[in-house]
């Protein structure tokens, strides 16, 4: 049976096409290879670094979305790198008790884009367990206070002890004054001890030590605590007291400045310009980051600007800057506003964010948030055989909401969330041939969320909210078949999270429900009515170093009379209404363990995802997709040297089971092992993958694909073998560091179609003026051989300059 589908879905089907015919006939997508840290703590910034390699195209970019468990969007970060390794953190004020969510993204120059999971990142990303920070008790003297001159009266000493999240053990405790131990004389409580002078002090000064530990037998002994005993008092004049309050008042700044210049020059431009490994010519990137601080003000600034950018893409440079008091946060620039699910949810947006605390955070309180500003989007430009005419565009999508809170007491409270968005797209004139999309679209919610804890370490959280938008979309009548749209739609989503443990081992289980004409600000497309439930575990066992988790995920999206569904149907000359119901489910789970000292990790991952529409005429949906992941990761201390390994083996499969697939099968395999030997001044490290793709063709209904195939042959297979060396040694010890680095990716498939090689040698020093002043250069020599088609093989030069200042 033979379908005709309209303008939009054909546009979809081909842009798949090409997509999957890139993969078939040329080389693998990008590989990405990322190892997830296990737990973190609290306000400790969390490093996160992959392994990203692509045969024959070079990493346009590698981003870091992440966000505190339970709360909704992701903040976005580009990961710095060269080569195969990329790397950036996260924000320790963001690593909190709740716990993180991420996931890595990365995008080659032929836009083809691998994420790490590899499934359904977005909406379940990798997590990571915080644990709340232990520290030693802290022991402040509050009466004398330290340094203090008193007169001869009798003197009473009073010390405050703080354990934090744990407990003072009292059995510890030593309190030693004048060298004279006064622990048994002392009345103590878990925080307090106090101790009057049985007789005047003689006039000088006097000392007081104290030495106690936590329950967890973590140790704290303070210097000498002294003040001083005088006939004659002394005060302090009142000018002092001002000039101690005017230094307290200060403006104080610091922050880095990091400058980069590249520079590429190329044997020769190949005949695809996908392949090449950098970008002809120079290459300018600037990143500034600040803080300032004055009483209770806190001023945060960051930039990042490069001449990568383009007027017909999303914006690479950004800035921003944020003003926060305890009550108000101000920020302008880049931002990336979260209120839920419905409204705006992680859509960036080139403007303002404001945030005003009425009461205290923690009890009962209010907060109005507002926000606005566009979002640039890129048009594909319109194809034609007369280079003159190619054009392409881009339109900016307006974007504000509001959002008020109110908690009655602690946990409990609600809210109200409105969002709108404009596109301004009608604004391309009609020879940018970018087409016009305008709409209007305005979202408003309520919420509602109830916290009962039942214990310190034990509570439950349950949270509902219910929302209406209306949507308005106009287009060109020779684009849209319904030149005119205006629909109204509602939702609804309700759940309960239960949480235990000192390491959040925790419980939720959520159902949402969204109507047809439902449409996001942040995601301004129509789609079907769509519910479900999604349910997510996390238990930590054997003292944390257990760790299972599960996410299960059950949806059907109703298709019913949405656009693009229209089908034509040959043998009956005739057209009908698809009225599909697609089913999703998606289940995935690990299993981490810690083996202490040696193995920091061992885990076992799986995912299933299976997508199926269930009445169809013609199935065309029906496809399953498994991913396997193993890892470990060993630090392995020998004396004042450290030897660290990981490996990691993931392996996956798409099958393409419809009565009309779209693709083929595929199924990959990837092994990735690494090695380094750390010594004071030098070290050393080793790598070794192996990833292969297999293709098979043999399901494909050939009248209902826009696949060519093969020539006697329905399977391909496509091997890559990735190596790398580096080594690094530290000269003019603290000042001077150099490296030395060879990497070697080599790939090969089975039916004579890819035979190419990337070879990388580079050659890199960084001179330190000081702790936070430094210059570094390096040097980089590209190899590509392409053996099936050798004008796409070049040689290349990079140099690079970084300079970094830190004040």
């Amino acid at each position: 049976m033979l379908m005709v589908i309209k303008k939009q879905t054909l546009a979809l089907l081909f842009s798949l096409s090409l997509f999957f015919f890139t993969v078939l006939t040329v080389r693998a997508v990008p590989v990405l290879v990322h190892q997830p840290p296990t737990d973190a703590r609290e306000g400790k910034s969390i490093a996160i670094q992959a392994t990203v390699s692509d045969s024959a195209s070079s990493i346009a970019q590698v981003k870091l979305y992440y966000r505190v468990s339970g709360t909704l969007g992701f903040r976005e970060q580009i990961l710095r790198g060269t080569g195969l390794t990329y790397a950036g953190s996260i924000s320790g004020k963001l690593v909190r008790s709740a716990g993180v969510e991420y996931y890595l993204q990365a995008r080659n120059q032929a836009n083809e884009i691998v994420t790490s999971p590899p499934l359904n990142a977005a909406v379940a990303p990798h997590r990571i367990i915080v644990r709340e920070v232990t520290i030693p008790p802290v022991v402040t003297l509050l009466s004398p206070e330290v340094n203090s001159v008193l007169g001869p009266e009798d003197v009473v000493l009073v010390i405050h002890m703080d354990a934090g999240k744990s407990e003072v053990d009292l059995s510890t405790l030593k309190v030693v004054f004048d060298e004279k131990d006064i622990t048994a004389q002392v009345e103590k409580t878990t925080t307090m001890l106090s101790y009057v002078m049985p007789e005047k002090l003689a006039p000088g000064l006097h000392g007081l030590q104290v030495t106690v530990r936590n329950t967890e037998g973590m140790e704290t002994k303070t210097a000498t605590l002294s003040f001083e005993i005088s006939e004659t008092k002394k005060v302090t004049s009142w000018q002092a007291e001002a000039k101690k309050a005017e230094k307290e008042s200060a403006f104080q700044l610091r922050g880095n400045i990091g400058a980069q210049l590249q520079y590429a020059g190329l044997s020769k431009v190949p005949a695809v310009s996908t392949y090449i490994y950098q970008p002809k010519g120079f290459l300018n990137r600037l990143n500034v980051n600040f803080m300032g601080q004055a009483g209770d003000l806190n001023l945060l600034g960051t930039a990042y600007i490069t001449s990568e950018e383009t007027p017909g893409q999303q914006p690479i440079n950004r800035f921003r800057l944020d003003m926060v008091t305890p009550a108000i946060v101000l920020s302008l620039g880049d931002v990336y506003p979260t209120f839920t699910d419905f409204t705006l949810s992680n859509a960036f947006i080139r403007g303002g964010y404001f945030r005003w605390i009425m009461g205290d955070v923690d009890q009962g309180h209010s907060e109005l948030l507002l926000t606005g500003g566009f979002n640039r989007m890129a048009i594909a430009g319109f194809t034609s055989a007369d280079p003159d005419q190619e054009r392409s565009g881009t339109f900016e999508r307006w974007m504000g909401g509001f959002r008020w809170l109110s908690d009655f007491i602690s946990g409990i409270g609600f809210s109200l969330n409105t969002s709108a968005a404009i596109d301004n797209s009608a604004s391309l004139s009609e020879d940018q041939w970018g087409g016009t999309y305008p709409y209007w679209n305005a979202v408003g919610t309520g919420e509602l969320h109830i916290k009962i804890p039942f214990t310190s370490s034990f509570f439950s959280k349950f949270y509902g909210e219910y929302g209406m938008s209306a949507y308005f979309e106009e287009g060109d009548e020779e684009l849209f078949v319904n030149p005119t749209t205006l629909t109204a739609g509602d939702a609804l989503r309700g759940g309960t999270r239960w949480e235990w443990g000192n390491y959040h081992s925790f419980v939720s289980c959520e159902y949402k429900q969204v109507g047809a004409n439902f449409v996001t600000a942040g995601n301004p497309w129509m789609i079907g009515d769509s519910k479900g439930i999604d349910g997510d575990a996390q238990i930590y066992l054997l003292g944390s170093n257990l760790i299972l988790m599960a996410d299960v995920q059950v949806y059907d999206d109703n298709l019913n009379n949405q656009k693009d569904y229209d089908v034509y149907i040959e043998t009956g000359n005739n057209t009908i209404t698809v009225n599909a119901t697609t089913s999703t489910t998606f289940i995935s789970g690990m299993v981490s363990y810690r083996m202490q000292p040696y193995f920091s990790n061992l885990s076992i991952g799986y995912s299933l995802n299976n997508q199926k529409d269930k009445t169809t005429p013609v199935s065309i949906i029906d496809n399953r997709t498994t991913v396997l992941t193993l890892g470990a990761g060993s630090s392995i201390p020998l004396n004042a040297d450290q030897i660290i390994m990981n490996l990691t083996y993931t392996r996956s499969g798409y099958t393409d089971m419809a009565e009309s697939p779209l693709s083929g099968n595929i199924s990959t395999s990837s092994f990735l092992g690494s090695a380094m030997y750390i010594r004071n001044l030098w070290s050393v490290s080793c790598g070794f993958g192996l990833n292969s793709s297999l293709t098979d063709e043999s399901a494909i209904a050939a009248p209902s694909s826009y696949l060519m195939s093969y020539v006697g042959k329905d399977r391909q297979t496509i091997d890559y073998t990735l190596l790398n060396l580096r080594a690094n040694v530290k000269l003019i010890p603290g000042f001077l560091d150099l490296g030395l680095s060879l990497e070697n990716l080599g790939g090969q498939d089975d039916i004579d179609w890819v035979e190419n090689n990337l070879f990388t040698v580079g050659i890199s020093s960084r001179y330190y003026f000081s702790s936070t002043h430094s210059l570094s250069l390096t040097l980089s020599s590209i190899g590509y051989t392409d053996k099936k088609t050798d004008e796409n093989s070049y040689e290349e030069f990079v140099a690079t300059l970084n300079y970094a200042l830190g004040f």
